[in-house]
């Protein structure tokens, strides 16, 4: 039988796992995951290392109390590059006022703590069913922590994920498709351009072609999500001011709302470009999509979006906002495995992958009291 359970110090935690630098890239999750498995091991759950690569790894922590419902908690340990000077060490979490800053202050260690505190306060406690902690390497780039243990979360029967969401409840997201397109056409002499084909005079009749089509984009509708969008993000191209370049780069993003696909999403796109072919011969080009997430929607009416706004009324006295997350999330994966998922949790998106990046000590505090109570309603 395990020792007592430590009274979690929230912040404490937080800190912790701030001082581990999970940058991605590389992500070096590892350290990280082992101390994590290691502080819930000692509360009594079951804990499971699952090793992506030597210096990278994904936490699953559970307990079961009877038969009753599965709630997975989804945050990831990974965080972004810090980028530009600091005013401060990113990776010790430094308190000013009412704030904490660090790199993952918000995105998403805050949220972190606020969960791995409540479901350690459950412990002891009675109740009916499973508690799993889901925390994920990698969700910053290609999100390998979440789908390589799908397997043990994807029967759940709620999903709480805590990035941050100012505490709104975000019930959908939009998904992405990241393309790669290489114009083509046909080197020479700089002095002599009709020799060859400038693959940069194609790139640009691609590229007005793609911003006519994001114009149409902008007409697809959803109730709360923002319509869909592409755009064109990079470009490369050219070797030599007298040299007429033989290939030129473009790197875009493209929007998803629920409806649209990876797969929709990039026969339009060749729809767009081969039409380009008609007028201009000599045009050409490949089309690569090297990542894409689709996206994640939850009904408004779902069991999971009312116990969620009824816990949060009888937390804190009024009704939770339902609102959509603006950035792509990993809701997609649960609900296309089956299980009903959420995003909530403290800190605002507008402090995500930011200089001096912050949180409030206050929203962590409501998390953690929200996350504990929604535990106590859907485990009772």
């Amino acid at each position: 039988m395990h020792s007592p359970v430590p009274v979690p110090d929230t912040f404490s935690l937080l800190k912790k796992l701030i001082s581990f630098d999970t940058s991605n890239p590389p992500g070096n999750e590892a350290e990280c995951a082992k101390w994590a498995a290691s502080w819930l091991e000692s509360c009594g759950f079951e804990t499971r290392l699952v090793n992506h690569s030597e210096k990278r790894s994904s936490v699953i922590a559970s307990i079961r109390k009877g038969k009753g419902k599965k709630i997975v908690f989804n945050g990831h340990l990974d965080v972004v590059p810090v980028g530009s000077e600091w005013d401060t060490n990113p990776f010790e979490a430094v308190e000013k006022g009412s704030r904490i800053y660090a790199r993952g202050a918000a995105d998403m260690k805050g949220g972190v703590a606020a969960m791995i505190a409540a479901a350690a306060t459950m412990a002891d406690q009675p109740f009916n069913g499973e508690i799993m902690l889901n925390l994920v390497a990698d969700e910053e780039l290609f999100n390998v922590g979440t789908m390589k243990t799908l397997e043990f979360t994807k029967d759940a029967d709620f999903v709480i994920i805590g990035e941050p969401t100012c505490m709104e409840l975000h019930i959908a997201h939009r998904g992405l498709v990241h393309f790669l397109i290489r114009f083509e056409g046909k080197s020479c002499h700089g002095g002599l351009p009709e020799l060859g084909v400038n693959a940069i005079e194609n790139a640009a009749l691609g590229i007005l072609a793609l911003k006519e089509y994001a114009a149409l984009l902008k007409t697809r509708k959803h109730p709360l999500l923002p319509n869909p969008t592409f755009a064109s993000t990079v470009i490369q191209g050219g070797e030599k001011d007298n040299i007429i370049p033989g290939v030129c780069t473009l790197r875009a993003d493209r929007r998803l709302i629920p409806g649209e696909s990876p797969e929709t999403a990039e026969r339009e796109i060749r729809a767009v470009l081969d039409g380009l072919k008609i007028a201009h011969p000599e045009f050409g080009y490949t089309l690569e999509n090297y990542h894409s997430m689709g996206s994640g929607e939850i009904s408004s009416d779902a069991e999971l979006v009312k116990l969620a706004g009824n816990v949060y009324r009888d937390c804190f006295g009024e009704d939770c906002k339902i609102a959509c997350f603006p950035a792509s999330c990993e809701q997609t994966f649960f609900t296309a495995a089956g299980a009903d998922a959420v995003i909530i949790g403290p800190g605002s998106i507008e402090q995500a992958h930011v200089v001096n990046e912050f949180i409030e000590k206050a929203e962590i505090e409501k998390a953690e009291r929200f996350y504990k109570a929604f535990l106590k309603a859907a485990l009772h």
